[in-house]
Parts: C-alpha cells; structure tokens; sequence
C-alpha cells in the first residue's frame, strides 16, 4: 500500500518543491541538502514548506487528469449521470468510467488510490514529527498540526466515498501499513470527526496565515465546512445543522452571491480567486495556468473540437429549471460541425485558461458556502424543520432567479434539496456521484442512464475496485463485491 518511496523522501521532495515551484505562496529557504525529516522539522519555515508542498502536489497535473481534485471531478462526473465524452476515441481510458466498467488493473483508479494514500503518509510523517517538536514555534506547530490533520481528513473522505471500507491509516510505518487490512466506513469517519475537531481547535479563525489573506490554506473554517459534511453524511443531523450554522452565520467572512437584476454578474464571480463563497481553495502553481478545470472542460476555440472533450449530459442538463440563471453563468452551449444540428453543453464555472505571465485569477474551490446552505437545508429536514429547510433551499434558489420550491412535506422537500444539490454543485468534487450513493437514489437513477450510455448497471458498481497491485501485495487486503 504505501511503497516505500513514500519514506523521508516525500517530505524532502514536498519541501524543496514548495522553494522551488512556488516562492510566493510562502517563503521559504529549504537547503538542498536535507537528508531527514529531523532537518525539515526543525524550524518554522522547513516545516512549512513541507506542508504547502501538500498543496502543490494536489495542483501539479503531470499527465493528463492526473491531480486528485480533477481527478474525483472528473472520474465520478462520468460513472453518474454528469458528464459525457464529445467524439471518444478508442483508447480513451475515460470510457471505461463512463460506462462504469473499472477493471482492478486500471492504472487512473491506482493512481487515485495511491495519490490519496500519498497525501495520509505525509500527514501521518508530520503529525508524528509535530507532535512534541519544541524547534517549531508553538504557533506554527499549531497551524501546520491543524492543516495536515485536515489533509488527513479531507483525504479519507474521498477514500472511503470511492472505495467503501479501507485501510485506516494514522502513523508511518511501512511495515504496518503494508500489511493493514481494511477498517470500516463508520472507523474512518469517527477518525475523520476526530482529525477535524482537532483542526478546528488549532486552526486560525481567519485567513491571516496565507500571504495576501488568500484563501489558500486550510483554517478554522474549512474545517468546519468538511466536518459538517462528514456529519450529514453519517446522519448526525443535529452536529451536521450546528456546524454548517457557524459558517452561514460569518458574514464578515462568507456570503453568497447578489439577489436579483445582477444575479448572473454574481453567479459568475463565485470562482473567481478568494470570492466570499470560497472557505478553502487550491492554488494554481504552473506558471500561465489557472485551473484544470478551465483547461478540462471550458468550450474550445472554434475549429478546435477535438476528441475526448468531457460535456454536460442530456440529463445534466435537463435537470434546470426554465430560467435557472447557472445554466446562463456556468454552462456554455456550442454547435459544432461534428454534432450539427446536437448542441455540446460545457461546463463553463471556470472561465478562465491561460493567462501567460499574468496572475492566475482563479483557484480551483474545493468547499464553498452554498454547499452549506444545501446541508444545513438537508440536516433541517431530517429534524423536521421543514420551515427552515425549505428557507435556505430557497435562498440558494433566489441566487439563481427562481421562486420558491413547491414543497409540502418531508419526501417533497428532500427530493427538492437532492435536486438542487445536483444543479448548484455539478462537475464539483464528486458531489452527484456521492449524493447518489448515500441518499440510496443510486441503483434508480442508474438503471435510467446506464441504457443510454450502451451499459449495464450492477450496484456493485458504485464502489471502485480496489487496485489489484495492491491486493497482490498485501495479504490482508480484500476486494470490492463484483470485481474479479
């Protein structure tokens, strides 16, 4: 599981990563010739620079969708009901998502696997050399605890949301975690709870530890946003009700985008870079690039529709509503000679590619306040505060220039919230394909779509396989039901 390449040489190579591809993010002077984790720890920059290298790693695409965050975007958008391939080649690796046949040898899904793995062994190494270190201020003990303890669990909340039951993980050594057998959800979302719990109370409450105030590292708030997450995913509605509260209640900090004539102008602000929707983003660290999002899925120049485009499904789109301003803002519709007289719908949040030698004007989001709004309307219901839920789902209408949702009940009321979840959060972190599975609205929806796109859908498909190279080398180690 953990190759052992993932030793003292991922903090080295993390921080001098952090000096040389990003100076500005922090500033940092990392000697090239550390050779342990006791020089990388032992003062506030070093150890700093081991942690925004964290970040880096997230950002730097190397092949193709390669970095987690695009990676989830993208893979579970094409196993649900999100997204399509405009022209698949045949060697296009996305098909066998698409049509939700992983094998266990798919080198995409080891690649996931292992990446997330990557980013709980560094945590774990930072944790265990934090702890107790008194050549780190006290400050930055704090600060750089909290961020990886975060890492840790926003981490294993991909994890086990992709692969079910996993390897719960809290140290470093190889020779254990090599052989670990996998724990249970509820395991590693009490551990997740309890990680989170600790970022809050170490965390800043403000943005005050990124240069510029940018909101670019993990603080009190972005913890709080992925705790009430976890919480509404387990059930605990009360908690999941109380945390999402807290953000909605910092308007100093948050606020959702203007109700009314300029509602498009504010919908189309909310992924700008440090927006007031945005509680923790991801940094672009290639010079000229602002997202992979921008470069994924933003509608080409004209005459240059190649193969593999990733675009909106027919059923993506049928999903809004006659005048829902997003689809206006966030979605950009094209002809092309190849699909005359079919439109293409592309996925248009990120609106920026390139910008050569400027500054990049966008951060890929990974937690923003609507998708709290969209809780704390979910967590309500469940408690029968069916008043207060239909009032935050509806605020998150407003924003789009709908009227209020037609809700009577319960059963009306969270269909309506799953409905919006799927129309405000699209092409966002997976959100759809996990919404799916945890609502248990995955085998229906499903068994619709999977026709349309020449498959066969199995429930077993909801869980990826776990890589076979990783069975082959650990014992303990089982697969997924339905994968050989």
């Amino acid at each position: 599981m953990m190759k052992q390449k993932y030793l003292i040489i991922v903090i080295l190579y993390l921080a001098l990563l952090a000096q040389s591809s990003c100076k500005k993010f922090v500033e940092v002077d990392v000697a090239g010739s550390l050779i342990g984790t006791k020089q990388v720890f032992s003062n506030d920059a070093n150890a700093t620079a081991a942690v925004i290298g964290i970040y880096i790693k997230m950002m730097a695409k190397s092949v193709g969708v390669s970095y987690i965050p695009l990676a989830v975007t993208t893979y579970s958008g094409l196993c649900a009901d999100e997204l399509k391939i405009f022209k698949p080649a045949a060697s296009n690796s996305n098909a066998y998502f698409y049509i939700n046949s992983i094998g266990t040898n798919s080198l995409t899904n080891e690649n996931i696997w292992s990446d997330l793995y990557g980013y709980i062994f560094t945590a774990n190494l930072t944790i265990e050399n934090l702890e107790g270190n008194t050549q780190v201020s006290s400050t930055v003990n704090d600060q750089l605890l909290g961020e990886v303890k975060f890492i840790r669990a926003f981490s294993y909340f991909y994890l086990t949301n992709i692969y079910g039951d996993v390897p719960l993980l809290t140290h470093s050594d190889y020779n254990i975690n090599r052989l670990a057998g996998r724990n249970s959800q509820s395991a590693v979302y009490n551990q997740m709870i309890t990680d989170l719990k600790d970022a809050q109370r170490l965390l800043r409450p403000d943005y005050s530890i990124s240069e510029n105030k940018e909101r670019v590292r993990p603080n009190k708030w972005a913890a709080t946003a992925l705790l009430a997450r976890v919480y509404l995913y387990t059930g605990n509605w009360n908690d999941a009700e109380s945390q999402s509260t807290a953000i909605i209640a910092n308007t100093s900090l948050f606020s959702l985008p203007t109700i009314g004539s300029d509602s498009v102008n504010g919908l189309n602000t909310v992924f700008k870079k440090n927006s007031l929707e945005t509680i923790w983003a991801l940094k672009p660290v290639l010079e000229g690039l602002n997202t992979s999002e921008a470069e994924i899925f933003m509608r080409p120049a004209e005459g240059l529709f190649g193969e593999n485009r990733l675009v909106l499904s027919d059923q993506a789109i049928s999903a809004f509503e006659p005048g829902d301003l997003r689809r206006k803002a966030w979605i950009n519709p094209a002809s092309t000679p190849e699909s005359f007289p079919d439109t293409n719908y592309y996925v248009n949040k990120y609106k920026v590619g390139f910008t050569k030698l400027q500054a990049a004007q966008e951060y890929s989001i990974v937690l923003r306040v609507a998708e709290q709004y969209l809780i704390r309307a979910e967590a309500r219901a469940m408690q029968n505060n069916l008043k207060g839920a239909a009032h935050d789902l509806n605020r998150i209408r407003a924003g789009a220039g709908l009227s209020n949702a037609a809700v009577s009940d319960l059963s009306s009321l969270l269909k309506a919230v799953l409905k919006e979840r799927q129309v405000e959060l699209f092409c966002e972190f997976g959100h759809r394909w996990f919404d799916l599975k945890r609502t248990k609205n995955i085998d229906a929806v499903m068994n619709v779509v999977s026709p349309l796109k020449n498959a066969v859908w199995n429930t077993n498909f909801q869980l990826y396989p776990i890589p076979q190279n990783e069975i082959l080398n650990n014992i303990n180690l089982t697969q997924n039901t339905g994968y050989n």
